[in-house]
């Protein structure tokens, strides 16, 4: 999961406030919100750090990615700010928000497929990528790509 400690490794040599690993606990309610099996790479990136402190961004690329709280809190309910199910040319699919860009104008999300589990989509770019650690990548060697500011180019 070499992405996922890359981008770790930056937020703490950037100052930016990171909470506590998940606990057992956060980890098992995330993948009961999810409703399938946490893939290793989320499981990994929880256990290092349980999102942004509450309200911390990267300055960069004005990112915040949330908290499990924060994940199942703000999603709850049917009509859930941070949640959306449809279809689209993929099929049948059901998103749940864990990070916003600048400031709620854009959300990340993991997004559950019934034919092929889970994957991230973000919203900003409309792209659909197939794991975590394939986002973190992106996040960290061409924020762009994902329509994603990043103020280093500036």
């Amino acid at each position: 999961m070499e992405a996922i400690d890359d981008v770790v490794t930056r937020w703490k040599a950037n100052h930016l406030s990171l909470n506590p690993p998940a606990s057992a606990k956060d980890l098992a309610r995330l993948e009961a919100e999810l409703g399938c099996p946490l893939p290793e790479d989320v499981r990994t990136y929880f256990s290092l750090a349980d999102g942004m402190a509450d309200g911390e961004y990267e300055e960069e690329t004005f990112v915040a990615l949330w908290p499990i709280r924060k994940i199942v809190t703000e999603n709850e309910g049917p009509d859930g700010a941070w949640r959306k199910s449809g279809k689209d040319a993929l099929g049948e699919f059901r998103d749940l928000g864990f990070a916003d860009f600048s400031i709620h104008a854009s959300f990340i999300c993991f997004r559950m497929r019934p034919s092929s589990g889970l994957a991230i989509h973000v919203e900003q770019a409309d792209l659909e990528l197939p794991s975590l650690e394939s986002f973190f990548r992106r996040y960290l060697d061409d924020p762009g790509s994902l329509d994603l500011l990043d103020l280093r180019d500036l």
